[in-house]
């Protein structure tokens, strides 16, 4: 399987490093979405860098370079405020069990393709006239 480290997906089982999901025990699986929503440390040091530049004019220089690092700091919290995170969810006949959690869109489509597969795979095996 590229990509996904420490997982993989045979017609039996799906393996999450030491954690095994059965594969004929999974019942559907589901990829959600999920944004962050950590706005605070973005705002707060927005804050910080609009007063360390307002008060460039009056006090010392070295609160620029305190201004330019805080809104640098402020714009790189608030890129991590804005990121997505995807989730592979899989059903299993006991419970909800989330097994896998990437930045990468890509990846967990990739996985969940794998795993429908096996989930077809090993009920064609077990079901040889269906």
């Amino acid at each position: 399987m590229g990509g996904l480290v420490g997982v993989t997906v045979d017609n039996d089982f799906v393996r999450f490093g030491s954690k095994s999901y059965a594969i004929n025990k999974i019942t559907s699986v589901e990829v959600r979405q999920k944004k962050s929503e950590n706005w605070g440390c973005a705002v707060a040091l927005l804050c910080f860098a609009t007063l360390a530049i307002t008060l460039v004019g009056i006090a010392m220089p070295p609160l620029l370079i305190l201004a330019i690092g805080s809104g640098f700091l402020a714009y790189k919290a608030w890129q991590r405020a804005k990121r997505v995170t995807y989730q592979l969810f899989l059903i299993t006949t006991a419970s909800e069990a989330q097994a896998y959690e990437s930045f990468s869109r890509e990846d967990v489509a990739s996985l969940r393709e794998q795993v429908e597969a096996a989930m077809v795979s090993h009920s064609r095996s077990n079901h040889p006239g269906a």
